[in-house]
């Protein structure tokens, strides 16, 4: 029931029920009777930490049977977020449909294909372990954390040997996937853009233009940086356009399942004795779809690693990246000559506008304090569409956050975003 300021009431969990849970396991024990003990119910993340969904981590004790012994297992669940302007927007561009899919489908598929063709004994793992359940708006998925995974400081971003682990996992991705789509178009085509769409050019326009012109007015106060503000404002009537152009496949172009939303927090790492990053595990494949490998490896360096790793090493990185990419394609019995280094270089040039986009939007927000995020579940349409009531101001405050935006605009100027 909505509350009288029109927000809904917080999720408080009440929906993860025995029969949910009993339903989950029996993905793991197939035909034996799953006897819930005691579970224990919390938020995963906290505020700032997600914003397309609420996230619950369970424990669940069980028994299988009357006479087994009490069994522990760890789950994370994911529900529609609180608040109305959200929950409709969320519902309006159908991301649990898509991830839903990603993972009961889509992923399936892709290691399936990989474990076919792979001459190894165990294929790149990606992603979550997902359980299927008939509660509708709801992903299960094993709780990596109890398999050594963890969120890295989003605050502090990541240095070079963590880029160096996200792309060689996004190359796994992207290879796997691309040669999937090579051998059979037809199981990742439906997979088309659900945020920079024209079908979803209306929810755009909710946000885009007001937070951009906020943007521009925090510019303007920078010494030395006014002339980004009038390049900023001048590119408003045409931002979105750009952004739909660029999300959408382009014929005859090497095109892979993009993760779509890759910032800090939608990777889980793993580490050494030594605190060195040894694997990562994508998760929130809400805004996946199919397109160039050049958005995901965009949207992350420009929304999540440190300002050194882009001024000293951006090369090093998309090298890294390719290489890896060449070497699962080949494993695939794929031609490496689908995607060329050159290719890659100039569709980063192509996309660099969807890089503006990660690091003046997602980027305030991977840097914010917890007190300067903004809390969606109190958000509403009007904040989002008017200046004077947007919550996205204060995160342009930080000098975190105007640090590194001084030091990529230039950038975004040499490679023609702002013409």
């Amino acid at each position: 029931m909505a509350s009288s300021n029109n927000i809904v009431e917080r999720d408080d969990g009440s929906w993860i029920t025995d029969i949910l849970l009993q339903e989950v396991l029996r993905n793991i024990h197939p035909a034996q009777e799953i006897i819930i003990v005691n579970k224990d119910i919390q938020l995963a993340v906290g505020k700032g930490e997600n914003y397309l969904s609420i996230i619950y981590r369970v424990e669940v004790q069980y028994k299988r049977g009357n006479t087994g012994n009490i069994e522990n297992h760890h789950l994370i669940l994911k529900g529609y977020p609180d608040g109305d302007f959200v929950r409709n927007l969320v519902n309006d561009m159908g991301v649990f449909d898509r991830e839903l899919s990603i993972y009961q489908s889509a992923l399936p598929a892709i290691y399936k294909f990989a474990e076919e063709r792979f001459q190894c004994d165990q294929i790149p793992y990606i992603s979550s372990k997902s359980f299927k359940t008939s509660r509708p708006d709801t992903i299960v998925l094993e709780d990596l954390k109890y398999q050594g995974f963890r969120m890295a400081n989003r605050k502090v971003m990541l240095d070079l040997q963590h880029c160096y682990t996200v792309v060689r996992n996004l190359a796994h991705l992207h290879g796997m996937s691309g040669a999937l789509h090579k051998h059979n178009p037809d199981i990742l085509s439906q997979y088309d853009c659900v945020l920079f769409s024209r079908k979803n050019q209306q929810n755009i326009d909710k946000f885009l233009p007001t937070q951009t012109r906020i943007l521009s007015k925090a510019i303007k106060t920078w010494s030395g940086f006014e002339t980004y503000a009038a390049k900023l404002e001048k590119l408003i009537p045409t931002y979105t356009d750009k952004l739909v152009d660029i999300c959408t496949p382009q014929p005859g172009g090497f095109h892979v399942l993009t993760h779509g939303d890759c910032w800090i927090n939608n990777y889980l790492f793993k580490y050494s004795s030594v605190g060195e990053p040894t694997d990562v595990r994508f998760v929130d494949f809400q805004l996946s779809f199919l397109g160039s490998p050049a958005m995901d490896l965009t949207y992350f360096l420009y929304s999540s690693s440190k300002n050194e790793v882009r001024a000293s090493h951006l090369d090093e990185v998309l090298k890294m990246y390719h290489t890896q990419l060449c070497e699962t394609l080949a494993a695939l019995g794929c031609s490496t000559d689908v995607f060329s280094f050159q290719d890659l270089k100039n569709e980063m040039k192509r996309v660099a506008i969807y890089g503006l986009f990660a690091a003046s939007n997602v980027l305030a927000v991977v840097v914010a304090d917890a007190e300067e995020a903004p809390d969606m579940a109190e958000l509403t349409e009007e904040d989002m569409s008017n200046e004077e009531t947007s919550p996205w101001e204060k995160t342009l405050n930080n000098p975190r956050f105007r640090e590194a935006l001084q030091q990529m605009l230039p950038h975004f100027d040499k490679m023609g975003v702002f013409d």
